[in-house]
């Protein structure tokens, strides 16, 4: 079993990362979060979160208020899903910041 930590820099965002984790087993991943991060209030705050748990891959999208949104993706190979939600997320990060109210870009 093998697991992997690291973070993304963002293109033109200086108060975003991804975060990766993957856990895999034989070259398999069995588990992984993918997270959009921003920093703000002198902390990391989770904006959107791909990851397995309730037993199905899935995005977690975390408004600064509080609420959440959750869809399930239906993607069984989870190896397609780590490169899948990287790209998602560094395209897209800027309208996750926005759709969440973290913050306009020009603050990034």
């Amino acid at each position: 079993m093998g697991e992997k930590n690291y973070f993304i820099d963002l293109e033109g965002a200086k108060l975003c990362r991804v975060r990766v984790y993957i856990k895999t087993e034989k070259g398999v991943v069995v588990d992984l979060v993918i997270q959009l991060e921003r920093w703000k209030n002198n902390q990391w705050s989770a904006v959107a979160r791909y990851d397995c748990a309730h037993g199905a891959l899935h995005i977690d999208i975390l408004h600064q208020d509080g609420s959440k949104e959750k869809r399930f993706l239906g993607e069984n190979n989870l190896n397609q899903a780590v490169t899948k939600a990287i790209d998602d997320l560094k395209k897209g990060w800027k309208d996750y910041l926005r759709r969440t109210g973290y913050g306009q870009e020009e603050d990034q």
